[in-house]
């Protein structure tokens, strides 16, 4: 794998470059999917919504890209979109107009065509985004969204880019590490912006290969000196019930587990540790 795709190019000419992409540009670049089929079918999508919060905020915007990928997992070119707007019913807040530059006026009377949001995950096989935990909510708590059988990959979390010499995940600083920069927050752009860095390498394949059977983690009762050492390790803080989890590969949790009774539980009980299979489906709840 190319991990120094930009960084190259500043050693050798001593320039930096960045050419400004818009959707059109990455469409021309990437180029489109006439005949599919000797390919697969995904799907990029991105959300723009009123807050953070899947349970009482909603979406405001959604943006979706089909893209179709070869045998080896390459990006081979993109397919249809579709890009929507949808008035939540209540004035959205001052620092997501400044986001995202939409207003509540902008979004007066409009609503997104859910039957042509269906018909794109239908006819995927997997559905890619950018921090995929905050999309999944939001689509998963959409009533009207009914594709619930269809596998999810996740950008952000599910490429190891620190490994790769990555300096941060963030949606547009990969974009300037690969050598572009657009104007982000709304939903195609940044649904395109993602798949211009998957094209750039093997990205997809490490997406797509992440998604076998896991265990979620639940380090309850770990030792709170053990606190930066699972940070380091992944670990994230559920705030509401007071434990540290990760999401591990089902044929490295044992492990694992002496990792953990060696490293974290030196004083607590690993008995309160606790592992759960989880739903390929539902991996990102």
């Amino acid at each position: 794998m190319n991990n120094s795709i930009f960084y190259d190019g500043l050693e050798k000419d001593g320039e930096v470059k960045l050419l400004e992409k818009t959707s059109e540009s990455i469409v021309k670049e990437l180029s489109s999917v006439t005949d599919s089929t000797n390919f697969q079918r995904g799907l990029i999508l991105d959300t723009e919504t009123t807050g953070l919060d899947s349970q009482k905020d909603k979406i405001i915007e959604i943006g979706l890209r089909e893209f179709y990928y070869d045998d080896d997992y390459n990006l081979v070119g993109l397919g249809k979109l579709y890009n929507g707007l949808q008035d939540p019913g209540f004035e959205i807040p001052t620092e997501i107009t400044e986001i995202t530059g939409l207003t509540s006026d902008n979004l007066k009377g409009q609503s997104i065509d859910w039957d042509i949001v269906n018909a794109f995950a239908e006819s995927s096989n997997i559905i890619l985004a950018h921090n995929a935990a905050f999309d999944f909510k939001f689509m998963k708590n959409c009533k009207t969204f009914t594709r619930n059988n269809i596998l999810w990959g996740c950008s952000l979390s599910q490429v190891p880019w620190g490994e790769l010499g990555f300096i941060n995940k963030s949606l547009q600083v990969l974009a300037l590490l690969h050598g572009f920069y657009y104007k982000a927050h709304r939903a195609l752009i940044d649904v395109d912006a993602v798949a211009l860095i998957i094209s750039k390498s093997d990205y997809l394949k490490l997406i797509i290969n992440a998604n076998i059977p896991s265990i979620r983690v639940k380090a309850k009762g770990a030792d709170f000196d053990s606190k930066e050492l699972l940070k380091a390790q992944g670990y994230k803080w559920d705030g509401t019930e007071k434990y540290w989890w990760r999401d591990e590969p089902a044929d490295k949790i044992e492990e694992i587990k002496s990792w953990l009774k060696k490293e974290v539980y030196i004083k607590g009980s690993f008995t309160r540790c606790q592992f759960e299979e989880i739903e390929i489906y539902e991996r990102f709840l």
